[in-house]
């Protein structure tokens, strides 16, 4: 019987060469972005405007390395026999030639089925949930409500878990009545460790009203049995696997897809940090002790702010400053898995487990998923390190390609994919403006709505002064009207909105004290890089800039839009109006109530 892939571990040699030059044809300069700018219209006028040139090929050219950039380098650093990869390339070719009800079945496959004779039978539905959960197939963004998972001495079974623990019951398995959380728990523990499951020491916190109903099988279901996902790869991959195995594009191609899918990121999270250390000649990785070293400056920069306000007592003083002492802030890639020793040895167990896939397996793709899936479960159950630890409890991982940044509790994660294009050669200015990202996941912790607590922090959310500030902010984010008059409602833009001025406030600050010795002309030039890298954070596509999609985002998204974002920052700091000599007539004239609470 042949394998699509054998135990091939690691190996140093690339398929293809990275050089430094990578980097120089992918990553524009700063003069060169500069240049790229629209002169036809003014920062006083319109920042986002003036940053976001989508039409010019410079600051498209940005764009795109910050998009593409880390696929591109993963797939010129993997390795020409890099065997999970392999088998996935190689399990495409049977999954191309398949119907979309075939595929379907694979999805199910050795799964008890949730309905008995056309009636959901509590327990029968309750542990396909649980499998599902074990093998990690709750990927759907609205899977964030659901916290399905085990550990070895306990497990949890709710939904949106409740702010307060009287909502919850603590249980011993055993004394559980309701059958559906008994199947779910069940399934979890037989699909994740099979006979071997030990039920009745566990602890269950449970919701006690949770029902079948409470857990959309629409959100369970493989990658490909997504819109479009079938149809892609059989555009791009068709039936010459074998002949196309090592074509840098076709690799590049499915990078894109599998290294930024649930799916497949807590495999290709692992690939891509070990090859990110292991070539650190090439890559460049100490970029994220640069930005940590900012991150500790900003953290440092609230906590001398909160000291010397007279706006908080001294009870709501110090259970700010400990919380921002304990913070747990990850930049990038998480210590431990810096370390190439240890992620060569979990990517060769990563390997084992999933290895081999026997060619005559009609659901091969399906199998690789679940062995992917359910590799990260066990991680959880056996309380080890993630890479992604503040996703530690969700049933998925985000892929660190993302240009995204996390805050959850007490812990904050700015993604690789954040600052990957910071690997250029980037004035100082430029590089905090990029790390304005890192206050505005700060300030997620401070406020405003503190997740429905508004007790935490010594009662701060319940201030009268605090109260007045978080008006402030829901009339100034509900007063960036359309054109069209369509009006955004302040109270779901607001929370947002307060991170990303006090967060830009504070790390302008920081930066400021850095170039103290600096000579006044470098200074501002350096201020100016500031306000303008960090409008390059809210750069999308000239898609997004149309007043469709603008209008959509308005009513869908809790950010401001991305053309208001830079603006709205720019109007709350007169340093702004100052820096770029803006007038009163200018629309980026400073707004004469400005709303503070922290900064």
């Amino acid at each position: 019987m042949t394998v699509f892939a054998s135990f091939l571990f690691i190996v140093v040699c690339p398929v293809f060469a990275a050089s430094e030059s990578f980097f120089a044809s992918s990553i524009p300069s700063a003069q060169e972005i500069k240049s790229g700018f629209n002169a036809n219209v003014s920062v006083c006028q319109d920042l986002h405007t003036h940053v976001c040139n989508y039409e010019n090929l410079e600051v498209e050219r940005y764009l795109k390395a910050r998009r593409e950039g880390m696929d591109e380098l993963l797939a010129g650093l993997m390795p020409k026999d890099e065997p999970v990869y392999n088998a996935i390339y190689k399990a495409l070719h049977s999954f191309s030639n398949k119907i979309q009800a075939e595929l379907h079945l694979c999805s199910h496959q050795n799964l008890r089925f949730p309905y008995v004779h056309s009636v959901i039978n509590a327990e029968a539905h309750g542990r396909h949930i649980g499998g599902l959960f074990a093998l990690g197939r709750c990927t759907h963004s609205a899977c964030a409500m659901y916290r399905v998972f085990c550990e070895e001495q306990w497990c949890m079974v709710v939904k949106r878990v409740p702010s307060s623990q009287s909502a919850m019951v603590f249980k011993p398995f055993k004394a559980v009545s309701n059958a559906f959380i008994k199947g779910i728990v069940f399934g979890y523990m037989k699909t994740l460790l099979g006979v071997n499951a030990d039920l009745d020491s566990k602890m269950i916190v449970f919701s006690e009203d949770l029902r079948p109903e409470d857990f959309e099988l629409e959100y369970l279901r493989a990658a490909y049995d997504e819109d479009g996902f079938l149809s892609f790869m059989e555009k791009h991959f068709g039936s010459n696997v074998d002949e196309n195995l090592n074509d840098l594009e076709k690799r590049i191609q499915l990078i894109k897809i599998l290294a930024k899918h649930r799916n497949f990121a807590p495999y290709f999270n692992l690939l891509f940090a070990h090859l990110l250390y292991q070539n650190r000649n090439v890559t460049k990785p100490e970029i994220a002790d640069d930005l940590e070293a900012i991150m500790v400056d900003i953290n440092q920069e609230i906590r001398d702010n909160v000291e010397a306000t007279n706006n908080f007592n001294s009870t709501q003083k110090t259970a700010i400053v400990k919380y921002l002492r304990h913070l747990h802030m990850h930049m990038g890639i998480p210590k431990r898995f810096r370390d190439v020793k240890i992620t060569k040895s979990l990517l060769e167990e990563f390997q084992q487990w999933i290895l081999p896939i026997y060619d005559n397996d009609d659901c091969a793709l399906e199998t690789i998923l679940r062995k992917i899936g359910s590799f990260r479960q066990l991680q959880v159950y056996h309380l080890r390190e993630l890479i992604l630890p503040i996703q530690r409890y969700g049933n998925y991982e985000e892929p660190l390609f993302l240009q995204q940044a996390f805050h959850m509790g007490e812990t904050i994660h700015i993604l690789p994919g954040f600052f990957f294009t910071l690997n250029g050669n980037f004035p100082i200015g430029f590089k905090y403006g990029v790390a304005w990202s890192i206050g505005h996941e700060i300030f997620h912790g401070l406020g405003l709505h503190f997740r429905n607590d508004p007790g935490i922090h010594g009662n701060v959310g319940k201030m009268d002064f605090f109260q007045k500030q978080k008006d402030c902010y829901n009339r100034y984010y509900g007063s960036f009207c359309m054109g069209n008059e369509v009006c955004p409602i302040g109270d779901f833009k607001s929370n947002e909105g307060f991170a990303d001025v006090e967060g830009a406030r504070i790390v302008y600050k920081v930066l400021t004290r850095k170039l103290k010795k600096a000579a006044k002309d470098e200074r501002r030039k350096q201020q100016k890089w500031f306000f303008k890298a960090m409008t390059m954070v809210f750069c999308k596509d000239a898609k997004s800039n149309s007043e469709e999609e603008q209008e959509t985002f308005l009513h869908t998204d809790v950010h401001p839009r991305t053309a208001v974002r830079a603006n709205a920052i720019a109007l709350q700091m007169p340093e702004f109006t100052e820096l770029f000599h803006c007038q009163k007539e200018d629309f980026n004239y400073v707004t004469e109530e400005r709303c503070a609470i922290y900064s």
